[in-house]
Formats: C-alpha cells, structure tokens, sequence
C-alpha cells in the first residue's frame, strides 16, 4: 500500500498514483491520515514503535505502507473552532503527523524538517539554503533608510521589488506612488528590497529526475545549476524540489524554492517524467 499525502486535484498526486495503479499497486491518497476520517494507534516504547491506522473500513499497519508521498497536508477544517483553539488543533495535528512520518520503515518522499513542513521559508531564509547549495542569487537591501532605498534601485534605473519578511509574495515598486507606499512602511519598520522580476524559468527535481520548463541557453551554468539543485535538496533532506531563475544581464540566479513543484508548469511529457521520478524514489530506485 501506497500513502500519497495530498488530494487527487494536484496533478503529481494524480499522476504518480495513475503510475502507482497501474503496476497493480494499491493506493490511498488523503489530505490528512491521521485526523478526519482516519484513526491512529501508535505505540512507542524504549524497544519500538509500531503503529496502525483505520481509514476507508481498512485497517493499515505501518509495515504495510510501501512508500509514502509528502505533498500537502491540509488540517483540520477550522469550523467550530476558536481561533486560538483552531491554531493550537492545527499545530498538534501537524506536529503528530511529522514524527509518524518519520517512524515509518519504509521510503518517504518530501518528509522535510519542522522548519520546512509548516511553512514555506521566506526569502532572507532562503538565500541560506540557496547560497550552501552554491547558487547564485541576486542583491537584497534590508534597510528603513528611504534615500538608501532609492540609492540601490539606481541599479535597475529606479524600480525594485520589495519582499515582505514573513511571505516569499514580491511586490513591485515602479511609480512614485508606490515608492511613497514604500516610504511609508519604512517609518514604521526594515524592508526586504531586490531586484525587478523579470521572466522566470524553474528547474525542478524529483528523485533523480531534473526537469528544465524551458531550456536554457546557459553552456557550462546548466550543469553547475544541476548540481547545486541536487545539493540542495540533500541539504533540506528531500526528492522533490523546485527552483525559480532568473536571467539577467546575461547571468541565473535563484530567487527561491519551493518544496511541492507544480506540474503545471511543465509539458505532459515533462510531467510524466517528475511523476516518473517519484515513482522511482518510493521503490527506492536511484539511476
């Protein structure tokens, strides 16, 4: 028995349990295992832990799961709940489902670190994770100086994105009216500030399969961008992993990451082939 984490409206979900079934395995995909329609015993003593789960009028040991598929975890739904309550409800759920992942004999595609799992990391967080990684990434400005502001936007003849710190969102700042938004926001507190978007391409990993959304005309930098995805996703503990280029001035640089690649950015074909990838990762195949 497969466990894909994730609803059946996600195209990785649907196209790796598509590739699942049709090797005559059998598959469960929920958005939420041990809560909801699911019921858990899991016993942990200094010798062992073993667990089963009750789901679907099937009751499921946790030597039967085969592999498991990490990709979203939605909890409990918050009607009837207070909201300090809801958080807390959320938080428990979340945190039960993450050690039960990592209890589980078998592999474990995505089962990420705490820091990773309840949120996606926010920019100064990741160009860490990037530049370990040896990515390059592009000049941020942390600064509540407006004429510093304006100082480091010369750089792209005065406009520059601005970054909150607690969302990876980028908003841009090209008119004066935005800049006096900005300015605004600079009396109260610090802004993250970087360079314009631009086009972006995305490179993402699954398994050992890298998959480009559009190819890159890069020489010698495609394959030391490869490598440092791979690294990466070692770093973070993962197999699935995307990364968003940008081109400019004639060079890539990363601009963030994100752990669930959407398949929509790719071909059917290039779709197929990350499902491909992830199947290959669950029975634990490495090219």
């Amino acid at each position: 028995m497969y466990l894909l984490i994730g609803t059946s409206f996600d195209a990785c979900i649907a196209q790796v349990s598509r590739k699942l079934q049709a090797k005559g395995e059998a598959v469960l995909v929920t958005p939420e295992p041990l809560a909801g329609a699911g019921q858990v015993r899991w016993e942990l003593s200094t010798a062992q832990s073993s667990s089963h789960l009750d789901i679907d009028q099937r009751r499921i040991a946790d030597t039967d799961w085969r592999g498991v598929v990490v990709r979203s975890s939605v909890p409990v739904q918050p009607e009837g709940w207070d909201s300090k309550d809801y958080s807390y409800i959320q938080a428990e759920s979340q945190s039960a489902l993450l050690a039960w992942l990592r209890s589980l004999p078998c592999p474990v595609v995505n089962p990420a670190r705490a820091e990773t799992f309840y949120r996606e990391r926010t920019l100064p967080e990741q160009r860490v994770w990037l530049s370990k990684a040896g990515l390059p990434t592009s000049p941020v400005l942390l600064t509540n100086s407006p004429a510093q502001a304006r100082r480091f936007a010369r750089r792209w003849a005065g406009s520059l994105s601005y970054v909150p710190l607690t969302s990876s969102t980028r908003y841009p700042i090209d008119s004066e009216s935005q800049w006096a938004e900005l300015e605004r926001l600079m009396e109260r507190f610090p802004v993250c500030l970087m360079q314009p978007d631009g086009p972006s391409i995305y490179l993402s990993l699954a398994g050992d399969t890298l998959v480009w959304s559009e190819e890159p005309d890069l020489g010698r930098v495609k394959g030391r961008l490869e490598a440092a995805v791979r690294r990466l996703a070692e770093l973070l503990g993962v197999q699935m992993v995307e990364v968003e280029i940008q081109l400019t001035d004639g060079q890539a640089r990363a601009f963030g990451f994100s752990l669930r690649p959407e398949f929509g950015l790719y071909s059917e074909a290039q779709q197929e082939a990350l499902a491909e990838g992830v199947v290959a990762a669950l029975e634990g195949v490495r090219a």
